[in-house]
């Protein structure tokens, strides 16, 4: 399988347009706030979220854990459980980890098992077919023009044994707002 080309975005970045796309979805609730990068005590330590959220739905409060990982090899099953474990620690409703590189079949056979959504972060560019396999993709430029996002991403969840997709950004929403569904 061929490496894909890291997306041209600094980690800041990369961590604003995510939480861009869960505050787009902020409006619709009583309640809603969410924090880059925050700093939450729990009994058994200090733990660093990239993007913490909280919201009131159903008369409830719920807290979401959102990290955001740049690796260059595929997600292993140890990085959701270590997002499994910062959940239970400090007593989070929900976990999603959102990567620029995919997710093994295991990661995604535990994030299943434990309710964790899994995201891939890709380069909008890459969304654009092309007739000529061997070219460099479309220029940004022309994505602009075209209305293609720079960032987009997949909610990516294991449907029995096949892998099933749906697209994110900024004008599609719908599926972040089914992961955050109480």
């Amino acid at each position: 399988m061929a490496r894909q080309e890291p997306m041209d975005i600094s980690p800041k970045e990369y961590e604003q347009y995510v939480k861009d796309w869960f505050d787009g979805l902020g409006y619709k609730l009583n309640s809603y706030s969410s924090t880059l990068n925050n700093k939450v005590i729990a009994n058994d330590g200090k733990y660093e979220i990239d993007i913490d959220i909280t919201y009131e739905a159903l008369g409830a409060t719920f807290h979401v854990l959102v990290e955001c990982k740049r690796h260059s090899s595929n997600i292993k099953r140890e990085l959701v459980q270590v997002l499994h474990q910062k959940i239970k620690s400090v007593g989070a409703h929900k976990g999603i980890l959102c990567s620029t590189s995919d997710f093994q079949k295991g990661a995604l056979e535990y994030a299943r098992i434990h309710g964790i959504a899994c995201m891939r972060i890709v380069d909008g560019r890459t969304t654009v077919m092309t007739r000529d396999d061997n070219s460099k993709g479309v220029s940004q430029e022309y994505c602009e023009l075209m209305g293609i996002p720079k960032v987009c991403g997949y909610i990516k969840e294991l449907v029995g044994n096949s892998i099933q997709r749906s697209i994110v950004d900024k004008t599609h929403l719908e599926y972040i707002e089914k992961i955050l569904e109480p």
